[in-house]
């Protein structure tokens, strides 16, 4: 990873059965490129609950970056959903890539019961409407990987120190996916997407923080 000046960017490899995760896509598309002169680097995490926390340390193993945006698949969502809040739990309906299905398990069992998301969430789904993309606050990033992954950044960035934008964006299938499909599934076009992300990224470097980023909710508070 470059030593500074740069916004991590993350996808999720496919999973589930299907051949293609268009939050991979999207970070693939953008890697290298700049928005407002800062370089975005990608990188595709994997949907496997053991390997998943050593990724993210690696990928945080160096000075901080700008801002992280972070994205995943949710089938079955109508529009970008930028999530508010990571919860420290698993339960997961299908099995990770590993072939493991975790149960009523939480991600840190000494950890804080969640993290808010560091984003700005309402300038965010503002400014995608603007531009006729289909957006909204979410506030279950449900209990798979994406959501801890979510909450696994958000627990490096508090313990370090780091305060800087950083949260989980869930984008649907692309309608390039499913246009061939006999019952398609909720999509949006591949261009449309790649546009959402890339002014999620430009909102997350250009708000200045007007808050302490210091977003936990434990259960002790």
């Amino acid at each position: 990873m470059p030593d500074s000046g740069y916004v991590l960017l993350t996808g999720f490899e496919p999973f589930g059965g299907d051949l293609l995760n268009p939050s991979a896509l999207l970070a693939e598309r953008l890697h290298g490129s700049e928005i407002k002169g800062v370089r975005i680097a990608s990188a595709c995490l994997p949907v496997d609950l053991a390997r998943l926390p050593v990724e993210i340390e690696r990928l945080l193993d160096g000075p901080s970056p700008r801002a992280i945006v972070n994205l995943g698949l949710a089938a079955g969502r109508t529009a970008v959903a930028v999530e508010r809040v990571a919860v420290n739990a698993l339960d997961f309906n299908i099995p990770d890539n590993a072939g493991q299905q975790i149960r009523d398990r939480p991600i840190l069992p000494d950890g804080p019961a969640a993290y808010l998301s560091r984003l700005p969430l309402r300038q965010s789904v503002e400014r995608l409407r603007a531009r006729g993309i289909p957006a909204y606050i979410s506030d279950t990033a449900g209990l798979y990987l994406c959501n801890a992954c979510m909450y696994l950044v958000l627990h490096t960035l508090a313990q370090r120190g780091w305060d800087i934008p950083a949260g989980f964006i869930h984008v649907p299938f692309i309608l390039e996916q499913t246009a061939q499909q006999e019952a398609p599934r909720a999509s949006l076009p591949l261009d449309m997407l790649t546009l959402a992300t890339g002014i999620l990224v430009e909102t997350a470097l250009a708000e200045t923080q007007t808050q302490p980023l210091r977003q936990v909710l434990s259960s002790t508070e």
